[in-house]
């Protein structure tokens, strides 16, 4: 459910129906999206979905899902920019491999139908304390003890 409690007189609340997983962040995007970060349909995901409120209703416009992933719970950690729907956030990849876990840091762009990864490189750290910032077309990532700096839009 979507509670609204702009008017705390008058409560409301709109049906979200069955939505994979579970969000423990919900975040105003930008023009009636909201955005929800959390675990897809197990708890080993790492799930990003948009949400657009129709008249009674909430419904799913897309979502991107890493398996074997875990991410930051911190919301601070969250690089959310509205002007350009950005949303960056640092994660750890489970891969089950040689080289065990692996940090890194993505920036997902929402183009109104999709979300698309346009960043995905190696940071070290805990995802809660990675954080990252765009400036004129280039995003900046901080870890724990290194930093990386990617072209995003020329």
């Amino acid at each position: 459910f979507f509670f609204d409690l702009s008017n705390l007189s008058n409560i409301t609340y709109k049906d979200t129906g069955t939505i994979e997983g579970f969000s423990t962040s919900l975040i105003n995007l930008s023009d009636g999206y909201l955005l929800g970060i959390g675990r897809g349909d197990d708890w080993s995901s790492f799930k990003v979905e948009v949400y657009e409120e129709a008249e009674k209703d909430i419904v799913s416009v897309c979502s991107y899902e890493l398996k074997n992933t875990s991410y930051s719970t911190e919301y601070k950690s969250y690089y959310v920019d509205r002007k350009n729907n950005l949303i960056g956030i640092g994660i750890i990849a489970n891969e089950y491999s040689s080289l065990g876990q692996r940090s890194k840091y993505i920036l997902l762009h929402f183009d109104g139908y999709e979300l698309v990864e346009l960043v995905n490189v190696a940071l070290n750290g805990n995802p809660a304390n990675m954080r990252g910032v765009y400036i004129d077309g280039y995003m900046y990532m901080f870890g724990e003890d290194d930093f990386k700096v990617e072209k995003v839009f020329d």
